[in-house]
C-alpha cells in the first residue's frame, strides 16, 4: 500500500505539490491524470524517494520513504521517457539497472527478458551485451 499524507514540495518559491494526500491500495491499477505542470511527475519522484518532500510523508508498505527506506524493492516505474542507454543491448541496460540496486545474475536477467518475449534475442546477443557499441 502507498500512503501519501499532506505532501508539499517547493522549488524556490514555486510550490509544485500542495498538501497532497492519497492512498493506493495493493492489487489495483492506479493512474494520475492532470494537465502538464500539475505535479504528477514530481509526485512519482517523491513516492520513489528520488525527491524528498518539504513537508508531509510517503509510506510504502508501512515504511517511510526517504527516512526508513529508499526506492521500494517491490515497485517498478517509468517516469516520462525511457532512460535506456542507446546503442547497447536490452541485456546490457538491464545489467546496468540491476547493478544500481540489487545484483542479479545473468541467468536471472535472461529469465526476465524471456518473460517479455526477448529471451532468445538476448541469448543470441549475449556475447555482445557487455561490449561497447561501435
Amino acid at each position: 500500500m502507498i500512503e501519501i499524507s499532506r505532501v508539499n514540495k517547493f522549488y524556490g518559491k514555486q510550490q509544485v505539490l500542495k498538501d497532497v494526500s492519497v492512498s493506493f491500495r495493493p492489487g489495483l491499477i492506479h493512474g494520475l491524470v492532470g494537465r502538464n505542470g500539475s505535479g504528477k511527475t514530481q509526485l512519482f519522484k517523491v513516492i520513489c524517494g528520488f525527491v524528498l518532500p518539504d513537508s508531509g510523508e510517503v509510506r510504502v508498505e508501512g515504511r517511510r520513504i526517504g527516512r526508513e527506506r529508499r526506492f521500494p524493492q517491490s515497485m517498478g516505474l517509468l517516469i516520462e521517457s525511457p532512460g535506456f542507454l542507446p546503442g547497447y543491448s536490452g541485456l546490457f541496460n538491464l545489467q546496468m539497472l540491476a547493478a544500481m540496486n540489487t545484483r542479479l545474475s545473468k541467468s536471472e536477467l535472461l529469465a526476465i527478458l524471456g518473460q517479455v518475449g526477448l529471451g532468445e534475442a538476448a541469448a543470441v546477443d549475449f556475447g555482445r551485451a557487455l561490449q561497447r557499441p561501435g
